[in-house]
């Protein structure tokens, strides 16, 4: 039992107090420990949180390399297409940077325009046509899609009924309809 005596004066009285601080040693010891207690808790939290900063950075990076690694094939196999339509390797990369500035310029994606001339060009020899006259008819309907406001699916399935009306040398009603459907800029 500790007891705290405080002399007051107060002018020429005295007056003396006692104060039992058991009770204020045993808070501030409880006060102590509990705040120690918080400090642990919060450095835990801290390193589980650089844990998992570190574990989700890793992620973001192994996720950022696999979908290069995707981009890269997809850019690989585009290329690899445009080859087998034009058939000389010059020719195609040629091709393919105009395919590329066709896509810069209407905001198509490159999978879309290089699709697009690959089925486009399927219909060339039954229209006569050159790999130019193909590329042009491209861009021409991917401006069309811009125009349109045509999103990349429409513009894809719009591209292959086209070409398959080129390669029949006529268009059923149904191909047609689908053509204007999906890029109404076309009509006149």
């Amino acid at each position: 039992l500790f007891f705290l005596i405080f002399v007051l004066n107060l002018g020429s009285i005295f007056y003396q107090l006692g104060v039992d601080t058991t009770g204020l040693n045993k808070a501030n010891q409880n006060v102590k420990h509990f705040q120690a207690s918080t400090n642990r808790s919060f450095e835990s939290v801290n390193k589980a949180a650089g844990v998992l900063k570190t574990t989700l950075a890793s992620l973001i990076s192994i996720e950022a390399l696999r979908r290069s690694t995707m981009l890269a094939d997809d850019y690989a196999l585009l290329q690899d297409r445009i080859v087998s339509v034009v058939g000389d390797v010059d020719k195609a990369a040629f091709t393919f940077k105009r395919l590329e500035q066709i896509s810069g310029k209407t905001g198509a994606a490159l999978t879309t325009t290089a699709g697009g001339f690959q089925k486009l060009s399927f219909a060339k020899d039954t229209v006569k046509g050159t790999d130019e006259e193909m590329i042009r008819l491209t861009q021409s309907f991917a401006e069309l899609g811009l125009i349109s406001g045509t999103a990349t699916a429409q513009l894809d399935a719009a591209m292959l009924q086209f070409s398959q009306g080129l390669i029949t040398g006529t268009f059923q009603a149904q191909e047609f309809q689908s053509v204007l459907e999906n890029v109404p800029a076309i009509a006149p």
